[in-house]
């Protein structure tokens, strides 16, 4: 069983957490892992940049970071849940970012959720282009548990 836990820094308890908790949930179970700790820090632009710069050398702000733990293994069983690493979340870019590309701001922090899920579990990407793999899964992961949500 995958153990998610989500940190708040610098920004107000959203009423849509548990909801967010279970599309994490979900994006674990598409990808067919079920032994994961994973910790989530959703926070505001500021922190991010600090971060960004202080692990990247890049002194701005982005949506999403990812930092794996060790091997991340996929694999199911095993005793108890694998420290797979966090994920962080600048909220304030995320909405910015929804708004730049015309689409609502549950479908944006899906798809960065996803992307940083996928970090961890050993993706990587060249680009922003959308003929890469990775990000081609990140959508085809989005297209399906939107859809679910939908109906």
């Amino acid at each position: 069983m995958n153990r998610i836990e989500i940190t708040l820094e610098r920004i107000e308890l959203p009423d849509w957490i548990e909801e967010y908790r279970g599309f994490i949930s979900r994006v674990l179970d598409y990808l067919k892992i079920d032994n994961w700790e994973i910790s989530v820090l959703l926070c505001d632009g500021e922190m991010i940049k600090h971060l960004n710069k202080s692990y990247r050398n890049k002194n701005e702000v982005t949506d999403v970071l990812s930092f794996p733990q060790g091997d991340s293994e996929i694999a199911s069983g095993g005793e108890g849940p694998v420290p797979a690493g966090d994920i962080v979340i600048a909220v304030d870019r995320i909405e910015e970012q929804a708004m730049e590309y015309g689409v609502s701001f549950t479908e944006e922090l899906s798809r960065m959720s996803i992307h940083g899920v996928l970090h961890l579990a050993g993706h990587h990407h060249e680009s922003s282009s959308e003929s890469e793999p990775m990000l081609k899964l990140q959508e085809k992961i989005l297209s399906r548990l939107m859809g679910e949500e939908k109906s």
